[in-house]
């Protein structure tokens, strides 16, 4: 961030928006990236610098998520274990996650829970929980896209039921876009 916030500088900028492509504000959002921009303040103070706020919770993201499940076809008698990233140490990831399942499961239908990969509630407890009591699980893993934490998840799931269904991520969507923006106009006026 540094070099770019320089590069920026040198170009001209006066006013500099930091955007965290993140869902939701747990370390990066709340600490690193925060502590980055008082640096660049402190070495700039006649330059304006704006942190957006994460996007996970937005309506677009959530529609997006519908969408991804829906995709999928599960049948009516199918539950949906979403499973987030979630923070150990930071509790609104967790509070946003709630009301993102509470507003999934509204729009589909279908029962939804919630699973985090850190943190409560931890995906796998809920995974054996579920495997106990039902077969028919669609888990879609709501992250950006698919990389190392996904096939971590994947790879547990599988050791617990391999005849669930999995989704796709959220993948950059351009509905995205929408949410993304806002934040910046939310941050910027």
């Amino acid at each position: 961030m540094q070099l770019v916030g320089e590069a920026m500088m040198e170009e001209g900028a006066t006013e500099i928006t930091v955007v965290p492509m993140l869902l939701f504000p747990a370390m990066h959002a709340t600490k690193d990236i925060p502590e980055q921009v008082a640096s660049l303040q402190s070495a700039h103070p006649n330059v304006t610098f704006r942190i957006t706020d994460t996007f996970g919770a937005e309506p677009e993201t959530i529609a997006t998520a519908a969408t991804r499940i829906r995709d999928a076809k599960p049948e009516p008698d199918a539950i949906i274990l979403v499973i987030a990233h979630g923070s150990a140490s930071y509790a609104e990831p967790r509070n946003q996650m709630q009301r993102v399942i509470a507003e999934l499961s509204a729009q589909l239908g279908h029962k939804v829970t919630l699973g985090m990969l850190h943190g409560e509630p931890n995906y796998k407890q809920v995974a054996t929980e579920l495997a106990a009591a039902q077969e028919n699980v669609y888990w879609m893993p709501y992250f950006l896209f698919a990389g190392q934490l996904v096939d971590k998840i994947r790879t547990g799931n599988t050791e617990i039921s391999p005849t669930w269904h999995e989704t796709s991520c959220l993948e950059l969507d351009a509905n995205l876009t929408t949410a993304v923006l806002r934040k910046i106009e939310e941050a910027t006026t």
